[in-house]
């Protein structure tokens, strides 16, 4: 701790920066969250930003008027850009941009789909803190249970069903049957992911330990309280 007549750090560097003896705001969290689909990148023919560059091809495009990133840091004038890229060791891109929709591909207008918070961070920026939320897994529950005598009461329904798991297999996975118990009711689970899938993810999400609370489901999970992801990065600069 320090004491009343003692400054700390910052209030030294505040100073230095102010008379110009020191950049010490050089870098900072500049960087734009979101750089696709705006005013600044809209080169159509017909003045629509959104439908002219898509969240889909802001990763092969290159931007002219500035970068985006995840909770990214960058110099004043974004010359050079860090951020964070994302990998699940599957997909053939990393993850390096919140992921979006235009105006028209979603019902509430242009946003982005993801949760992201700035916690903290330092006037000169030395130290920041945010986080990146894995509350985004909810949708995953949006699901729907059919038994079959709900089904039989809806003939087209389950002939367009029975067409779907016949001629689509690659979707036919998110379509599960089971049977509770001998005997029992048959039970169609509709939901995105795979039943298998859906039971792993729930054995985290209703673990006290991880996910589930007293107030409901937390955006990060308790287990990173005694294990945090830590990135120490240092920049340094010449002026």
């Amino acid at each position: 701790m320090t004491s009343a007549s003692s400054p700390t750090i910052e209030q030294l560097r505040l100073p230095e920066d102010e008379r110009g003896e020191k950049n010490w705001k050089r870098w900072g969290p500049y960087l734009s969250e979101r750089q696709w689909g705006t005013v600044r990148e809209d080169y159509s023919e017909w003045g629509n930003c959104w439908q002219d560059f898509s969240h889909d091809q802001a990763r092969s495009r290159a931007y002219r008027w500035g970068e985006d990133g995840l909770l990214g840091i960058c110099d004043r004038q974004a010359r050079l850009c860090f951020a964070l890229a994302l990998w699940n060791g599957k997909d053939p891109i990393l993850k390096e941009r919140l992921f979006g929709l235009t105006g028209p591909e979603g019902n509430h207008g242009e946003d982005v789909k993801e949760l992201y918070y700035y916690l903290d961070a330092t006037p000169t920026s030395s130290y920041l803190r945010a986080l990146y939320s894995m509350v985004g897994i909810i949708p995953l529950f949006a699901v729907e249970v059919l038994e079959d005598r709900v089904l039989d009461k809806l003939p087209r329904f389950k002939r367009r069903m029975q067409w779907f798991l016949e001629h689509r297999t690659d979707l036919a996975r998110h379509i599960s049957y089971f049977v509770e118990d001998s005997g029992g009711e048959g039970k169609r689970l509709l939901a995105i992911p795979s039943r298998e899938r859906l039971e792993r993810v729930l054995r985290f999400v209703l673990d006290e330990n991880e996910f589930l609370s007293l107030h409901g489901v937390r955006s990060l999970s308790k287990f990173h309280r005694n294990h945090p992801f830590r990135l120490d990065a240092v920049v340094s600069f010449t002026r």
